[in-house]
């Protein structure tokens, strides 16, 4: 009987891997692209962070009250609790309401994509 308690948790952590890994995967395909394609497809970044005159990291961050496409299942339960992002000096509603996450970054050097790395509990392709 502990077998199957194990294989329905691994089951369960599957679909979580499954739906990051798929945006890991989608993030993989912008590796050796030109920084322009990035910038027309998800447009200015929050953020740009230079480590040289042709080194930098670029920086989208997305948040929502509701997960994409509404799919709660890879979270349900462990929703994670952003302060920065939900006090109302940022203009967010008070902190009753969940709220999603993800930060994803690019690194890039003379002018091409060499690098991604995400965190969040909203980090799933649609």
């Amino acid at each position: 009987m502990k077998n199957f308690g194990v294989v329905i948790i691994l089951f369960m952590l599957s679909g979580c891997f499954s739906k990051t890994g798929n945006y890991a995967s989608s993030l993989q395909n912008w590796v050796g692209q030109p920084e322009y394609v990035l910038y027309q497809s998800w447009g200015q970044p929050e953020n740009t962070f230079y480590f040289s005159a042709d080194a930098k990291e670029v920086t989208y961050i997305n948040s929502s009250s509701k997960a994409i496409d509404g799919d709660k299942e890879p979270y349900s339960g462990y929703e994670v609790y952003y302060p920065a992002i939900s006090t109302p000096d940022f203009g967010f509603p008070d902190t009753t309401e969940n709220y999603y996450y993800c930060k994803t970054s690019f690194t890039i050097q003379n002018e091409i994509i060499t690098d991604y790395s995400f965190n969040g509990d909203d980090c799933v392709s649609p």
